[in-house]
């Protein structure tokens, strides 16, 4: 009996663990410029099909700075972090919180169109 556990046993550790792969997430799609909280950034779609990031441009006081728009429970959440100035990081986060679901939705689907048509170009 102890031989016959420690076998199963020996043989359920010799396999090796299968880890769950994390997807990967690329911004890269697009890249329109937008103003928000009174500054310039760069807006970029990502592979999901849903999140995108912003990214302070350089004439922008809140350089260097990012927010990331995710789908999150049905709805768009907002985050973001840089060490720019964070007046101007505000202003922008302030703008950002003020759309609508479908505002949102809608800015992703120009970041998206932009890209699909420069593509073609």
């Amino acid at each position: 009996m102890i031989n016959g556990l420690f076998a199963m046993l020996l043989a359920l550790t010799a396999q090796p663990i299968q880890q769950e792969e994390k997807p990967s997430l690329q911004c890269d799609i697009g890249g329109i410029d937008k103003q928000f909280g009174g500054n310039n950034w760069v807006a970029y779609a990502c592979n999901d099909g849903r999140t995108f990031v912003m990214f302070s441009k350089a004439d922008n006081p809140a350089t260097p700075f990012y927010f990331i728009i995710y789908w999150k429970d049905g709805g768009y959440g907002i985050a973001g972090e840089g060490t720019g100035d964070q007046q101007a990081s505000s202003g922008a986060f302030e703008e950002l919180k003020s759309m609508t679901q479908a505002e949102l939705a809608a800015l992703n689907s120009e970041i998206r169109a932009s890209a699909a048509s420069s593509a073609t170009e």
